[in-house]
């Protein structure tokens, strides 16, 4: 991944042009974007060829006659042979369906091919004098190793200028046009005994690229409003509207989002209905759960309200989101660009960023590292790759839940997977580092990590450790909950008096063991009234996990090991009151 080099998400085009200019023989990207890049590579071909028009020479430099030479652009994959893009339609010469097979015709003179008998009963649809550029768009590692002939053949490829007479010495200027080959892989994972190939990652489509591919879908329907006469078609909407379409299409391929349009025109027949954003919300849930071990969490899921105790933490977002982009941009900094929260399990950390998701207005991705890793060589890091862009692309929070497991929280240490691990760590330690990065990233764990680059100023702006809840949190996770579920509780002394006997447990304990119980209960019974008593008797029913006393020494561990971090929460305690009678019955049976 270190190798890799991201391109512009704009550019794509414009890039295959300068590479052509500068001569280079062999293009290889990376990315799933399989459709993007074909239209690229044909805008690129008749770039090309307009610009060698304006100049009025051949443009082919092999003395083909006078007048402009056209770069003709066709695809192949290893089923399917020589094909052109659609449009035009797929030629009726027979294929040449093997990639070895394949690039010997592309470099090879009218002579060459006349006087090998295994080429010269190959019809292709184009002649050896042409200027090509020919995109292929199934090549993989396996195909690449099984066949080392193949293997010499690109390295040649690379090796050389591919123009004519530059690849073979004895072949006349003018027996073969110039060639580029553009090869597109869905991982990085490449022969090493091709180490001259370096890939370009194609990022996913940014704003504008997407703005267009929706509103191709919908001009369509929009000419045919207006040419029925409101019979037929969609009516128009406005330009913030269309934005906000778009804006929901993030994180999808170009593809992707002129299918999900399509799809809200087939099932709405409308594009101003208040259910479109939901709609491209549950295909976006969809096309991301493709992508093993990342889940998006939709908007019914965010936690709209700050956690109790949380209040400091909130407040240090919100202080840095007054700074405007422009202000960050002129000074070059970037506000939020990372944090970390550790602590025991059930404390809140999780319910936290999803608390923090809707105070930044961002949508959260949650990102299991363990679930990532992919059997097949290269499939982890493509994965992580995959990740990275949708954070990006998305402008979104990433929560990297648990880091302390999965094989992520120490993988400088870990060899038994081939380095996957620790590519893994690279590639997302580059991301968190690059300074035109959008994506803020948001880390869990219940132990530290043994991974203090991860962890480092500069790659989260600040470490957090969520403490075990005191009395006055204890009383306001109660009712947080229950107000949660639209429900209230019978009598609020008894509801202090179970937040002072549950000294020892979690807000997640509190909040499903009593709380869920209990509305539960209530709901079977046809109420909304929550009675305290009954969730006394389970909490004195019940251990919490905190009493438990090889689960203390854990604690104990982790909170020496997060001394520098600042403590989260935990609301002021409040003063000390003379406790009843009640309250001392209930306490002595602790």
């Amino acid at each position: 991944m270190s190798d890799a080099f991201t391109i512009g998400s704009h550019d794509l085009s414009g890039r295959i042009v300068e590479l052509w200019r500068a001569g280079r023989p062999v293009h290889w990207l990376c990315g799933d974007e399989i459709s993007r890049c074909g239209d690229a590579v044909q805008a690129a071909g008749r770039t090309i060829t307009e610009d060698r028009r304006k100049e009025g020479g051949s443009g082919g430099g092999n003395g083909n006659g006078p007048g402009p030479k056209p770069v003709h652009v066709f695809f192949h994959d290893r089923f399917s042979g020589f094909y052109q893009g659609l449009p035009p339609a797929v030629p009726t010469a027979s294929r040449c369906s093997l990639l070895p097979v394949a690039l010997q015709c592309l470099l090879a003179t009218q002579q060459q091919l006349q006087g090998d008998p295994k080429l010269s009963t190959v019809e292709l649809p184009f002649a050896p004098a042409d200027d090509l550029i020919v995109y292929f768009k199934s090549v993989d590692r396996r195909e690449l190793e099984e066949s080392p002939h193949t293997i010499t053949l690109v390295r040649n490829c690379i090796q050389a200028n591919m123009t004519a007479g530059g690849y073979s010495q004895s072949s006349q200027p003018s027996d073969r046009g110039k060639r580029m080959l553009i090869l597109i892989t869905p991982t990085l994972a490449m022969s090493p005994e091709l180490p001259e190939l370096k890939p370009e990652i194609v990022p996913l489509p940014d704003f504008a690229t997407l703005r267009r591919v929706v509103m191709g879908v919908m001009g369509r329907q929009f000419a045919l409003y207006d040419q029925s006469g409101g019979k037929q078609g969609a009516k128009r909407i406005s330009e913030d509207q269309i934005d906000l379409i778009t804006q929901a299409c993030s994180g999808f391929t170009t593809a992707d989002a002129e299918e999900a349009i399509s799809l809200v025109w087939a099932r709405h027949r409308a594009f101003d209905d208040p259910k479109v954003l939901d709609t491209l919300e549950q295909e976006k849930a969809r096309i991301i759960a493709r992508i093993p071990g990342v889940t998006y969490v939709p908007r019914d899921q965010i936690v709209q309200h700050v956690l109790p105790g949380y209040e400091n933490l909130a407040h240090w977002v919100q202080e840095r989101l007054k700074i405007s982009r422009e202000t960050a941009i002129k000074h070059g900094i970037k506000p939020i660009r990372g944090l970390a929260i550790g602590g025991a399990p059930g404390v809140g950390k999780t319910e936290m960023v999803k608390t923090l998701a809707w105070l930044m207005g961002r949508m959260l991705l949650l990102v299991n590292i363990g679930e990532i890793k992919g059997g097949i060589v290269g499939q982890s890091e493509s994965n992580m790759r995959k990740v990275i862009q949708l954070l990006e692309a998305m402008h979104a929070l990433g929560m990297f839940d648990d880091i302390d497991k999965g094989g992520i929280g120490n993988a400088h240490q870990y060899a038994g997977d081939g380095g996957t691990s620790g590519n893994m760590v690279q590639a997302l330690l580059t991301a968190m580092s690059n300074p035109a990065s959008d994506a803020v990233f948001a880390f869990t764990f219940n132990r530290i990590p043994d991974m203090p680059e991860l962890l480092r100023p500069g790659r989260v702006d600040r470490q957090f450790y969520a403490e075990r809840p005191n009395e006055t949190t204890r009383l306001a996770i109660l009712k947080d909950h229950a107000a949660r579920a639209q429900m209230t509780c019978d009598d609020d002394g008894k509801l202090r008096l179970l937040a002072e006997v549950t000294r020892d447990w979690s807000g997640a304990e509190l909040a499903h063991i009593l709380i869920k119980d209990e509305v539960v209960r209530a709901a079977a019974e046809g109420q909304t009234i929550l009675q305290v008593s009954r969730m006394l008797a389970q909490a004195q029913a019940t251990t919490p996990q905190f009493a438990h006393a090889g689960f203390q020494q854990s604690i104990k561990e982790m909170e020496e090991a997060c001394a520098q971090f600042t403590r989260v929460g935990n609301l002021p305690e409040e003063q000390p009151r003379r406790r009843t009678t009640a309250a001392r019955r209930e306490r002595s049976t602790e």
